[in-house]
């Protein structure tokens, strides 16, 4: 009587590690279900806009467009229509200016000037979201895909917020970027939706906001008077502030993390 007993044991026993197992493998697989949507014919990673839409709760609250056009960079937010716009250079730095895009106004920063490391790990924030150090501090967890389509898969929890990001190693991109703080039942999701390869478009959308009327941005104090001015530096919107990802209420995403 107690060789059936203990066979049935024995079977229960594997009968749950092989459910635990294909368990384990369905939520290790599942990350691959998210898909790169875009041909990598004639692909520039030098040359794009990548669009992304952020959604919380499955609702979509804003749109960031990253433009890469050699040494220069541009992320658009909508709402509110303001572009952050940078440029390097190996001597001078990195050059910044604001544009508020309804107003065709800008404010023109003095260039950063920073040691080759920083200068660098600014740069890839700025140009890819998430620098080479970032991507490096998460643990990898798969990937799937090739050439441009290429994804690593990482996590990371980090005091109450969960990471994930699926990342376009060759492009250097996200593709897709979560956070989810503990006891929250939605995440705050970033997912690339378009890469935009037209040059021209690239060419002319950097073209028309060097005809906007630009401040210095040491001289605001000097235009107190200027409705403009006056109602930006108000709503905070005249700062140095952080790039890349934001939640709906416009906090960046990497708070004590990535930025």
């Amino acid at each position: 009587m107690l060789y059936p007993l203990l066979y049935r044991v024995i079977a229960i026993f594997f009968g749950l590690v092989f459910f635990v197992s294909c368990s384990d493998k369905k939520e290790v697989d599942d990350f691959k279900k998210v898909k790169a949507n875009f041909s990598c014919d004639a692909l520039n990673k030098d040359q794009i806009i990548a669009r992304y839409i952020q959604s919380e709760g499955g609702k979509d609250n804003r749109q960031l467009n990253l433009w890469r056009f050699g040494s220069k960079v541009m992320q658009e937010y909508l709402p509110p229509a303001i572009s952050i716009y940078w440029a390097i250079d190996e001597k001078a730095g990195i050059w910044r200016t604001q544009y508020f895009d309804k107003h065709q106004r800008a404010i023109e920063y003095d260039a950063e000037r920073l040691d080759q490391k920083q200068s660098l790990k600014r740069w890839q924030r700025y140009s890819q979201l998430l620098s080479d150090d970032d991507v490096a501090a998460m643990d990898k967890e798969g990937s799937y895909g090739q050439a441009c389509k290429h994804v690593d898969y990482y996590t990371e929890v980090e005091g109450d917020k969960k990471y994930k990001l699926w990342w376009l190693s060759e492009l250097k991109l996200p593709l897709r970027y979560e956070v989810k703080a503990e006891g929250n039942v939605d995440s705050t999701i970033w997912s690339l939706v378009q890469l935009d390869k037209d040059f021209n478009k690239i060419q002319q959308g950097l073209d028309k906001r060097e005809n906007y009327h630009a401040t210095d941005f040491a001289d605001i104090g000097d235009n107190e008077s200027d409705p403009f001015l006056l109602n930006m530096m108000n709503l905070g919107f005249i700062e140095h502030g952080a790039s890349g990802f934001y939640n709906a209420e416009g906090h960046s995403m990497g708070d004590g993390h990535h930025h």
